[in-house]
This record gives C-alpha cells, sequence and structure tokens, in this order.
C-alpha cells in the first residue's frame, strides 16, 4: 500500500518557517528573457498570475516587481499561513490557498497567467489523472491567457529507479531527496505527450527542454509556454 503523506512530507519542507529560496533562472529568463522562439506576452502590470505548487513564494519577488497581481495554491493551509507569515512579503497583496493541481480552488477564468513550476504532475488522491490537472489549469485561466508549465523528463532524477504503473504514472522510490517516495507522478515520455494532454487547447505553443548534470543530479526537464485557446474548456 502506498502510505506516503504528501501534507506531512511538504509541510515539512515548506511549512516551517524555512527561508525563501532565489527564483528559478528558467522563471527569470522566460518572464524576462527574449528568444527566437519564445512566444509570450510580457505586458505584465496590474494583470493576474496564479502560482500553483508555490513552495516557498520563490517566484512572488519576480511577480512583485513585474507588477502582477499573485495568488497561489499550495497543498496544507500550514504551508499558507507560513508564507504569509514571512517577513520578506509584508506588504505583498497575497491571496493564498489550500488546494492541489486536481482541485484548484478559484473562479474559472480568473488569471491571465498560471505558471506551474516543478509541481504540477504530482498526483494527489483526489485526482489520479492528469488530464484533471490539465482541464484545472484551464479552467482557471482567462481565454488567450498563458501556461507556463515545466515538468520532468523521463531521465530526470526523480524517476531513478521509480515503479512503473503503467499509462505514464510512477510511483517515486528513490528519490535523492527523500521527500517524494511512494508519490505517483505523471511520467511525461516526450513533449508530445504534455501536449497531448491539454488535447486542442492550445495556441502559440513554445517549448523548450532542460538537460544538466548538477553534480551527479539529472535535471532534465520539459518547459512550455502556451497560450489558451479562445475555446478551451
Amino acid at each position: 500500500m502506498n502510505a506516503y503523506d504528501a501534507s506531512a512530507s511538504w509541510n515539512n519542507i515548506y511549512g516551517r518557517g524555512a527561508d525563501v529560496a532565489y527564483p528559478a533562472e528558467a522563471v527569470i529568463r522566460i518572464f524576462l528573457g527574449q528568444f527566437p522562439k519564445l512566444i509570450f506576452d510580457n505586458d505584465f502590470s496590474g494583470k493576474k498570475i496564479l502560482d500553483l505548487g508555490y513552495g516557498d513564494g520563490r517566484h512572488f519577488p519576480l511577480f512583485k516587481r513585474l507588477g502582477l497581481k499573485m495568488s497561489g495554491v499550495e497543498i496544507t493551509q500550514q504551508i499558507v499561513d507560513n508564507t504569509l507569515n514571512k517577513d520578506l512579503f509584508e506588504g505583498y497583496d497575497l491571496d493564498l490557498r489550500p488546494g492541489t493541481a486536481g482541485n484548484i480552488p478559484f473562479d474559472d477564468g480568473a488569471f491571465d497567467y498560471l505558471i506551474s513550476w516543478n509541481s504540477c504532475y504530482y498526483m494527489s488522491k483526489d485526482s489520479l489523472k492528469f488530464e484533471r490537472h490539465a482541464s484545472e489549469m484551464l479552467r482557471v485561466v482567462k481565454p488567450g491567457g498563458w501556461l507556463v508549465v515545466s515538468v520532468p523528463s523521463p531521465t530526470s532524477f526523480v524517476f531513478k529507479d521509480c515503479e512503473d504503473m503503467g499509462n505514464g504514472y510512477a510511483v517515486i522510490r528513490d528519490d535523492y531527496f527523500a521527500a517524494r517516495n511512494g508519490e505517483i507522478m505523471r511520467r511525461f515520455s516526450d513533449v508530445d505527450d504534455l501536449l497531448g494532454e491539454f488535447e486542442d487547447s492550445l495556441t502559440d505553443i513554445s517549448l523548450a527542454t532542460i538537460s544538466m548534470d548538477w553534480f551527479g543530479l539529472a535535471y532534465d526537464w520539459y518547459v512550455m509556454v502556451a497560450r489558451r485557446g479562445a475555446a478551451s474548456a
């Protein structure tokens, strides 16, 4: 039986007053950079962004600098409360709520941008089908709004010696950081596998890969930046 307790695991990491890390380099590059194959609307001021699975809130200072109105979802109320109590975020206008990628606690079309950086592929007890996650992410983004999504590729260290469940899912068994063992994750075979979960709901799709041997750990990820089509459900 899978005895993994995601709430307890992430409370231990993000719910106990830990310091805030710096924004991910790739996120900075997407939001501030210019690249030949990146299509992205960087007119941010006054628009709304949802950080789905925001962790320690490391991207909030970047989003504040850009003039974005910030909301976030994390797995427990303890993590939400801890984030709101951090001195770094004093004076920030943050709307943070407990939830999951399969059950996002915001209204339809609430956001101009949604970022899910290394988070949406975690499968929760209330949703063991990634298509539910894709549907929820599309639901809360306005037609014409943007999704920024990263997921690990099959060669990522996260999937080392994992247990294959079939149909693109795996149980993590040998996490180097010992935080995810027992977690069920969606394991995408390639970027087309990722895009297929969103069916025909996306336009202006930009794709990137991150492949890096980081001192013995394979940091290998797929990155998708795309616009929600006007007819998305």
